[in-house]
């Protein structure tokens, strides 16, 4: 009898070590797919070239940045100043970010980017947009987490200055 409830004892202690490990890798942005963690700059790539960009040169990312067909009517990206990753989606609520995390094993990044918008006959709108989009631990885009807003030349122009400041500080 003693023997038995030991065995169910060590059972219970390694599933807790198991669960424990598990839900601190989920806390901490840990991509299962890969098994490892992915930089900024990786979520990044992820975001905007999708799984090719793990064979991508720099300059070619560069480039593809240039002729990018998603979305529709964005002019040309500068890449990498276009973007970044800032914490956690302020989209999500407290509860929802840890119950993403507990219980649906998601940790997520919020995506930032500035991009030129191509826009006909429009002059009441400017001619940029902030992207906002949540995206998970692997760099894909969660559904439709996502948001964008115009900015003006300025607010772009500050922002892509303030982007290259902080990768070049990486």
């Amino acid at each position: 009898m003693f023997k038995k409830r030991l065995n169910i004892y060590w059972i219970l202690w390694a599933a807790l070590v198991v669960l424990g490990a598990t839900q601190y890798l989920n806390h901490t942005g840990f991509c299962y797919a890969e098994m490892r963690y992915l930089s900024e700059r990786e979520l990044v790539d992820r975001y905007l070239f999708g799984e090719k960009a793990d064979t991508m040169s720099f300059e070619e990312k560069v480039e593809a940045s240039k002729h990018r067909s998603y979305p529709t009517g964005v002019g040309e990206i500068e890449y990498p100043a276009c973007c970044k990753i800032d914490g956690e989606p302020f989209m999500l609520n407290n509860l929802s970010r840890f119950a993403n995390k507990t219980f649906m094993g998601k940790y997520l990044f919020e995506f930032e980017g500035y991009i030129p918008i191509k826009r006909s006959g429009s002059t009441t709108r400017h001619p940029y947009e902030y992207i906002i989009s949540a995206i998970n631990s692997c760099g894909s885009v969660m559904g439709a987490d996502s948001t964008s807003i115009d900015v003006s030349k300025a607010s772009y122009e500050n922002a892509l200055e303030r982007n290259r400041k902080y990768w070049k500080g990486l």
